[in-house]
């Protein structure tokens, strides 16, 4: 039987992470700080929401992402991730360098991309039951 998590629909998650308040994005800072190990004081009043809609191609459907922020040195996207999907969030780094590629100089000024996954599943499991197939 599948069942969704209402509380972790897209939409709720958006809404939640990308809210100005800044408790809230002292939260985000702190996660991005905590998962990454840079300082917090690098991160907190530093970081600016980047458009959700990343792609960087017309042909590419369904990159929306659930939080995208930058600082000077960096990307951050956060997904929380109700099922597993490498390839769409792979997806969305590879998306989030070519956006940064506008001419053949920006080459060597692409910033690092962060990708955090809050997992919302089962992975162990997932793991089990798909060897168990093999």
């Amino acid at each position: 039987m599948e069942f969704k998590i209402k509380y972790l629909d897209d939409k709720i998650i958006k809404k939640a992470l990308t809210n100005k308040n800044k408790d809230i994005r002292n939260y985000i800072a702190r996660l991005i700080s905590h998962t990454t190990n840079i300082p917090l004081e690098e991160l907190k009043d530093n970081l600016d929401l980047v458009y959700p809609e990343i792609s960087s191609n017309v042909n590419i459907i369904n990159s929306i992402s659930d939080i995208v922020l930058k600082n000077d040195k960096k990307y951050f996207n956060i997904e929380v991730n109700l099922y597993q999907n490498r390839i769409k969030n792979l997806t969305y780094t590879f998306q989030l360098v070519l956006r940064q590629i506008k001419t053949k100089k920006y080459y060597n000024d692409i910033k690092p991309i962060t990708q955090i996954n809050i997992n919302a599943f089962d992975s162990l499991a997932l793991m089990i039951s798909f060897s168990s197939k093999t």
